[in-house]
């Protein structure tokens, strides 16, 4: 497996997102301690089990050298949670537009700072949207039932010490060289995803442009990723097993709160997640749950629920308010009250 291959693999082992918060939680701890070194150990074995060995190794390196992977959250400001901020209805806009009172995800820019302290995530350059790793995940031997057509081939280019203009170049990636395909079934300005044999062995990996869009309800987000009508089965993680790398799954075994509760994610509320981040929605973590929704053409998608009603997806700064009733009744099940 040569660098790139091995970068892929480590990139494919988590969500950045949520990578990114247990770590910073654990690098924090260290630090206090200033026995960063000494916490290595303990570091890897909270890590998920799935990690093994190579990919925990690769990590504490990361860790030592203050580099690791995930998109920064930033400018949030801290506040408890109060009234939703305002918003008001509208259409999904096109590209580089905004309609008023709509949650705006911006368009990807690279951060101020550059050099190896820069935040990084898997990414992609594609008819000039860029193309991010996601919170939806594929099975290897499902991957070459969707795969579509060949679009291109990345080509690397984007590092820590990347300028603004590189994020312009056609196919530049921080993932190195790999082909890139259509999704069968999915908008290709939404969603692609990298597709590689390796010694007999699938590496693919689901990408998806979810910046520069405007979100007016919850079916422009929910909509793209085609959940109504299309989940088999559903399963949740509480945030405790999650916090500790274990990530048991349970199957919910009520369907027609599943159903009730995907229904009402696409008429659910966008607001805007950087208001949150520092609030007390993140802090109780008895509070938080993790669900996944797997489709019937394999997809998994994770969302993340709040127990207040809230409902995120990945790392997109938006956050979605759902119908109280429907909400409560998937909670019940997921908290087995």
């Amino acid at each position: 497996m040569n660098k790139d291959q091995f970068k892929r693999a480590i990139d494919q082992v988590e969500p950045p997102v949520e990578m990114k918060e247990r770590v910073k939680r654990y690098v924090e701890n260290a630090a206090k301690n200033q026995q960063r070194a000494g916490e290595s150990m303990r570091i890897t074995k909270m890590l998920p089990k799935r990690f093994g060995a190579v990919a925990a190794g690769f990590l504490i390196l990361a860790l030592a050298g203050g580099i690791y992977y995930g998109w920064e959250q930033r400018n949030a400001t801290p506040h408890a949670i109060g009234p939703e901020p305002t918003t008001t209805t509208g259409q999904l806009a096109p590209s580089g537009t905004s309609t008023p009172g709509s949650v705006h995800l911006p368009k990807l820019e690279l951060p101020k700072e550059t050099g190896p302290l820069m935040d990084m995530i898997g990414l992609f350059v594609y008819k000039g949207r860029i193309y991010t790793q996601t919170a939806s995940s594929l099975a290897p031997e499902r991957a070459k039932d969707l795969l579509g057509e060949k679009v291109g081939r990345t080509t690397g280019g984007i590092d820590e010490w990347s300028k603004q203009s590189d994020y312009a170049t056609e196919l530049a990636s921080t993932i190195g060289q790999s082909d890139i395909y259509s999704v069968q079934g999915y908008d290709e300005s939404f969603r692609l995803m990298t597709y590689d044999l390796v010694d007999g062995q699938v590496y693919a990996q689901l990408y998806e442009n979810l910046n520069d869009r405007s979100l007016v309800k919850g079916e422009d987000l929910f909509g793209l990723l085609g959940l109504k009508n299309e989940v088999t089965s559903a399963e949740y993680v509480t945030f405790s097993n999650w916090n500790q790398g274990e990530n048991h799954r349970t199957t919910v075994a009520n369907r027609s709160a599943v159903d009730e509760f995907v229904d009402a994610l696409y008429e659910a509320k966008p607001l805007d997640r950087k208001a949150y981040l520092d609030t007390d929605l993140y802090s109780e973590e008895n509070g938080q749950a993790f669900l996944h929704l797997v489709l019937k053409d394999g997809t998994d998608v994770e969302l993340r629920l709040f127990q207040q009603g809230y409902v995120s997806y990945g790392f997109a700064d938006v956050l979605f308010k759902v119908d109280g009733s429907a909400f409560e009744n998937l909670w019940k099940e997921l908290m087995q009250l």
